[in-house]
C-alpha cells in the first residue's frame, strides 16, 4: 500500500501521510488536527535512501560552498539540512527560523 501525503484545505495543518489502499479504502481520509475530510493530495518528493556518511558528507560539501555572506546562500544550505532531518522540521519551519533572524537585525 503506498503512503500519500496531504493538507488540510479547512486548518491549514502541516503536511501530514497517510497509509492508502490501493482497491478500496475503508474509511475516507481525515485530517489529523481538525478531523476535516476536505484534504488535497500533495505530490511528494522522490526520496532516495543515502547511508548517514554519504548524508553527512553531502551536507558538509554544500556547507563548504555556502557564502556565509550572502542569505540567499545560507538559506538554501538550511533548507538542505532541514530536508536531511525528515520529519523532524521542515523546510517552511526553517524559512520561519530565518524570516524571525533577520527581524533581529
Amino acid at each position: 500500500m503506498p503512503i500519500f501525503e496531504f493538507a488540510c484545505n479547512e486548518c491549514s495543518s502541516k503536511r501530514f501521510s497517510e497509509l492508502v489502499g490501493v482497491l478500496a479504502q475503508t474509511s475516507p481520509i481525515q485530517c489529523p488536527q481538525c478531523g476535516s475530510q476536505n484534504i488535497r493530495k500533495l505530490v511528494s518528493r522522490f526520496a532516495r535512501i543515502r547511508s548517514l556518511d554519504e548524508s553527512l558528507e553531502n551536507l558538509a560539501d554544500m556547507a563548504d560552498r555556502v557564502d556565509d555572506k550572502s542569505l540567499k546562500s545560507v538559506r538554501g544550505l538550511m533548507k538542505e539540512v532541514a530536508g536531511g532531518m525528515g520529519d523532524d522540521m521542515s523546510t517552511d519551519d526553517v524559512e520561519e527560523m530565518i524570516e524571525a533572524a533577520a527581524e533581529l537585525e
